[in-house]
């Protein structure tokens, strides 16, 4: 009965130590499974830091554009004040020459309006380029969000891989522990087995001596 105790006790701890080993090749899958997503997470951040350069480079270009079309306009708009002023110069002196002043004022309104047209051009690409200014902001603060996000996933997946670590050093220290017991209970086993050879060995001595003194009498 014993060595039926023992001998079921080895079963159960060879289950154990084969259901620990499955646990433990498990850990070892999700450990190599966060460790891909961990590197997949690394490349995209590199993916989002690479996007924000680009689009600081690009709210920086459209940063100089509308300084320069702001320039531009301004340059216009004293333009406009310079011909407005020659205009009402050159009226007094055309009263004595009317030909000279519909000539002159024909010009000016030709420059006025080539102006005007040339002032709403440069009203409307300011108007675009800060569209445009707008735009790239926004994709630059969502990047910005992501790289927060996607710096938060790759905080929690580090979390993990460490719990995973310490759950691989547990399983590792039980599957020890079990390899040990059955080693032991083995041993017990054999031992055990060897006395009950011996032991039958000596019923087997006692009988027949038994049944030698037997035919002597």
């Amino acid at each position: 009965r014993k060595a039926d105790s023992l001998l079921d006790k080895i079963e159960r701890l060879e289950r154990e130590l084969e259901m620990s080993e499955k646990n433990l090749e498990d850990a070892i899958v999700q450990s190599e499974t966060a460790k891909a997503e961990t590197e997949t997470l690394a490349m995209e951040m590199e993916e989002m830091a690479e996007k924000l350069k680009c689009c600081n480079l690009q709210i920086d270009v459209s940063t100089s554009q509308n300084e320069c079309l702001a320039k531009e306009l301004k340059e216009k708009q004293e333009r406009i004040l310079q011909l407005e002023s020659s205009n009402l110069a050159t009226a007094k002196l055309l009263e004595e020459k009317e030909e000279e002043k519909m000539q002159i004022k024909a010009e000016y309104e030709n420059n006025v309006v080539l102006l005007k047209s040339e002032l709403r051009d440069i009203s409307e690409k300011l108007e675009f380029s800060c569209k445009e200014e707008a735009d790239a902001r926004a994709k630059e603060q969502v990047l910005i969000n992501q790289v927060a996000c996607l710096e938060q996933e790759k905080t929690i997946l580090l979390q993990e891989c460490q719990e995973i670590k310490k759950e691989n050093t547990k399983l590792d220290q039980m599957r020890e522990v079990l390899v040990q017991e059955l080693m032991d209970c083995k041993q017990r086993l054999d031992e055990k087995v060897q006395e009950n050879g011996t032991l039958q060995k000596e019923v087997k001595e006692t009988e027949e001596l038994s049944l030698k003194l037997t035919q002597m009498q």
